[in-house]
C-alpha cells in the first residue's frame, strides 16, 4: 500500500542569478547571493539525509572515485540498467 510518504518528492530550487551582474545594483547581487546560499543549504540538506539512509541500509555512499567525478562502477551499472 503506497502512502504519501512512499511517494517520490519533487522538489526544485529557484535562484536569481543575473546574467550581466556589472548591470546588477547592490540589492540584486546580495538578493543573487541569498538564494544560491539558501539552495545551497538545502541541497546539503537533501544529500545528507539520502547519505545517512544509505548508511544505515550498509551501502556505499561513494559516487565518485576521485575530485575529477569518474563514476564508480557501481554508478555506471546503475546509470547502464536505467537505459
Amino acid at each position: 500500500m503506497n502512502t504519501d510518504e512512499d511517494k517520490e518528492r519533487k522538489i526544485s530550487f529557484k535562484c536569481c542569478i543575473p546574467r550581466k551582474m556589472s548591470s546588477c545594483t547592490d540589492d540584486e547581487l546580495r538578493l543573487s547571493i541569498v538564494t544560491l546560499k539558501n539552495a545551497q543549504i538545502n541541497i546539503t540538506v537533501c544529500i545528507d539525509r539520502l547519505e545517512r539512509e544509505l548508511k544505515k541500509r550498509g551501502a556505499s555512499t561513494s559516487l565518485l572515485k576521485n575530485m575529477r567525478g569518474e563514476p564508480t562502477p557501481e554508478l555506471l551499472e546503475i546509470a547502464t540498467i536505467r537505459e
